[in-house]
């Protein structure tokens, strides 16, 4: 599909993606599912059938084969219509036929007995296709070609103590789920594996190259406090709290503490996972200096977006300035009132500034009067 999820996360942190799906299915190799020098033997086998079960059209396109004689290899693959013991009935659907050679360094043919490590088998393109889902039947007949009057024979492991040899599956695409051999009386599909190991399947005529996905750590959140309010450097999925309870509408990537005490941000992702950030702990105190109490300085509302509404009271008539700085020290508005006296209040608009702390400044009558101002765009 066109997304995943997962919670298993490799050393190297990469995942990979194609178009088609190239996967292996089976063991692989003849010594995986039993190392044993008896477990297996080769024979010009005749009519004897992997069972498989597909849930997506598939080619077969290879698997590595042992072969103990020359010969041809005819592979059928079918749809089994009926069978009773000894015999079964079946609909072709798809036919290779293979020259092979022999794997085995000492070549021998007829029925050999043994599964002989010095024979490391041969990859053989199948190309076989599997249009169709549902369960099908890979039927095997060795023949003989070329003038040979010996037919080819290939390995299979017997002699397996599992019960649970089969199904072997590939989740979504395709299982191998048994064999002949349960048409046999006294016989378990489970005690024998069929001729395909290492057997590579595709899922398209046009299997594209793997891409490689790097996944990349979230960032952390980290908050960091200036003048009396908090800022995390992760800009959504914020959500602030106060001595470890969730402060109610508080999900932006700043936050002005009014109380006592530990805050800290938890960041949840697209995906739903969470991180936490460092905790600060808070002391509020007041943003107001002692003397601007004298003219019942207000400024409403503060945090503003450079918008807001500024009134106090001063007696005595003198020159009257206002000024706003930057947390550098740089003044970005000044306003001038010669001879004021009385209340003062107006909507004050400050244009073209960035979002940061800035300290407003009331000069009147040989003092200074000072209040911080958030500016938040």
């Amino acid at each position: 599909g066109p997304s995943a999820t997962t919670t298993t996360i490799p050393t190297d942190k990469t995942y990979y993606v194609a178009k088609e799906a190239k996967v292996g299915i089976g063991p692989a190799n003849k010594t995986t599912l039993n190392s044993s020098t008896t477990a297996g033997g080769y024979n010009n086998f005749r009519g004897n059938y992997v069972k498989i079960n597909n849930t997506v059209p598939v080619i077969i396109e290879s698997a590595r084969l042992y072969i103990g004689y020359p010969g041809q290899i005819k592979f059928t693959l079918a749809n089994l219509v009926s069978e009773s013991a000894g015999s079964f009935s079946y609909t072709p659907l798809a036919v290779t036929t293979l020259d092979v050679y022999a794997t085995t360094p000492t070549p021998v043919p007829g029925l050999v007995t043994g599964n002989s490590a010095s024979d490391t088998g041969a990859i053989y393109y199948l190309n076989l296709p599997v249009s169709s889902v549902g369960d099908h039947i890979i039927i095997i007949e060795c023949t003989n070609s070329q003038g040979r009057t010996d037919s080819a024979t290939i390995f299979r492991n017997n002699g397996l103590t599992s019960t649970t040899t089969y199904p072997m599956t590939v989740p979504n695409i395709m299982s191998i789920t048994g064999n002949s051999a349960h048409n046999s009386a006294g016989s378990s599909d489970a005690q024998f594996y069929y001729f395909f190991y290492d057997m590579k399947i595709n899922t398209g005529a046009c299997v594209s190259d793997r891409l490689a996905v790097v996944a990349t750590n979230a960032t952390t959140p980290v908050i960091t406090q200036v003048a009396d309010s908090l800022t995390s450097n992760v800009s959504s999925g914020n959500q602030w709290y106060l001595n470890d309870t969730a402060i109610s509408g508080a999900t932006s990537n700043h936050f002005k503490p009014t109380k006592v005490g530990k805050y800290k941000v938890i960041v949840t992702d697209a995906s739903g996972c969470q991180q936490i950030s460092n905790i600060i702990t808070v002391t509020v105190t007041a943003t107001i200096d002692v003397l601007a109490q004298e003219i019942k300085l207000n400024v409403s509302p503060n945090p503003n977006r450079g918008v807001f509404n500024l009134s106090f009271e001063v007696s005595g008539k003198a020159d009257l300035s206002i000024d706003i700085l930057s947390a550098s020290g740089q003044k970005v508005f000044n306003s001038v009132y010669p001879n004021f006296t009385g209340k003062f209040s107006k909507q004050m608009e400050i244009a073209n500034v960035s979002s940061e702390f800035y300290i407003l400044k009331i000069q009147h009558n040989k003092k200074t009067y000072v209040q911080k101002l958030l500016i938040q765009r």
